[in-house]
């Protein structure tokens, strides 16, 4: 019950910051729309999202400015910059550098000059429902365009900006979101710079418990195709079945998992 409420605290939050993602974010303002005080807040948000407050807000500004930089062609890297919260073109590309190593320039040429190019039907990104971490906000890609190609039980969907009309969907595979193991399984990639500390964490965190774990590397396209699952990067199983696309650390392990 108490987790519900602290994650609909959350969602009110992130409601709040993606509302207000051009003005200056302060921890105050966020933890009011929450509902909560800003240190209870601040301790809930980083325990649930795995993830500080900061770097996430850095995190979806330089994802919109990414999205914008793509679909919004005519409008100006300074006016992207200042529409998500930066206060000059080259205070993004320093941020912009940090996640991309490259500049916006630079990536809006790479992407744009790549959008219609021969055997290109459009783009695709998972999405979901209700808001979930490190998924793209539904509404805000509505926006520029995509709409729902296919969907996956309650939960996931597969959003699409056609070029020539054709209708994306999830292969049959990835929509079992089962495995025969019962053992907690994770299908990882070394995508995320992240993602090392937590396989270390869990690993010694299993061990030390005698818990029984398996680690999946995947190391290429073709291997990510096979999985059962449509997240490749990062899908914890256990007993069989897709639990989260979360990173997971030793604290949010025994959350997830009611250990």
């Amino acid at each position: 019950m108490q987790n519900s409420y602290y994650i609909a605290c959350i969602n009110s939050a992130i409601d709040y910051i993606e509302g207000n993602i051009s003005q200056p974010l302060k921890l105050e303002s966020i933890a009011r729309a929450a509902g909560l005080s800003p240190f209870h807040f601040h301790r809930i948000f980083s325990s649930f999202m795995n993830e500080s407050l900061n770097n996430f807000v850095r995190r979806v500004r330089i994802e919109k400015v990414a999205m914008m930089l793509f679909t919004n062609p005519g409008y100006s890297i300074t006016k992207i910059a200042y529409m998500n919260g930066f206060s000059s073109s080259q205070a993004l590309a320093k941020q912009f550098r940090l996640f991309f190593n490259t500049t916006p320039g630079q990536y809006r040429k790479s992407k744009i000059g790549n959008r219609y190019s021969k055997n290109r039907s459009g783009v695709c990104i998972i999405s979901s429902k209700k808001k979930k971490p490190f998924i793209s906000d539904k509404k805000f890609m509505q926006k520029f365009g995509f709409e729902v190609a296919d969907t996956i039980g309650q939960d996931y969907e597969l959003l699409a900006l056609s070029f020539d009309g054709t209708k994306p969907a999830f292969g049959k595979n990835v929509k079992k979101l089962q495995i025969e193991s019962q053992d907690l399984t994770i299908c990882y990639s070394v995508q995320c710079p992240y993602i090392p500390d937590c396989i270390e964490q869990i690993s010694n965190y299993c061990k030390a418990c005698g818990i029984p774990l398996q680690l999946i590397k995947i190391n290429s396209c073709e291997e990510a195709k096979k999985l059962p699952c449509i997240f490749n990067n990062w899908a914890v199983f256990d007993k069989g079945k897709f639990v989260t696309h979360h990173l997971l650390n030793e604290g949010y392990l025994k959350k997830t998992l009611g250990l």
